[in-house]
């Protein structure tokens, strides 16, 4: 059940965040999507430091800590410059634009809906070194 109030989601994120622990395959396999290792390398290589950057930075600092991400205090004013230029780029984009990736995929689930077929994607396909099956990770 969904936290009553914003006091009791706080509490309850808390909690969680005290909770949380990530085992050595975990942290690789997302490691492994923080570097954009699924990414063909002409294409993930020169996209991967800026992919940790945002990352690391959109991460409570715990879950950073438990994924051995470095984040300096040097790192949090270029992050917030960062987000700031993002910020102010992304109002000056028409709506749709603005919108993009996700009015094209509601649109593709409204017309999978209507006429009741599956995802394109087949049920199994590779991301890089780990293939995912039924939503779960293996090492491939």
């Amino acid at each position: 059940m969904w936290p009553a109030d914003r006091a009791d989601f706080d509490r309850h994120w808390q909690t969680a965040q005290a909770d949380l622990r990530i085992d050595p395959p975990v942290r690789a396999y997302l490691d492994g999507l923080i570097r954009l290792r699924y990414l063909p390398a002409s294409l993930g290589s020169p996209l991967a430091p800026l992919n940790r950057f945002l990352t690391t930075g959109l991460l409570p600092a715990p879950f950073r800590d438990l994924m051995r991400l470095r984040w300096t205090e040097r790192d949090e004013p270029r992050f917030g410059s960062l987000m700031r230029a993002v910020a102010a780029a992304n109002r000056l984009l028409p709506g749709p634009v603005r919108r993009l990736p996700f009015n094209v995929l509601l649109l593709e689930l409204r017309a999978r809906v209507r006429v009741r077929r599956e995802p394109a994607h087949p049920p199994e396909w590779r991301h890089g070194r780990f293939k995912i099956i039924n939503g779960a990770a293996a090492g491939g």
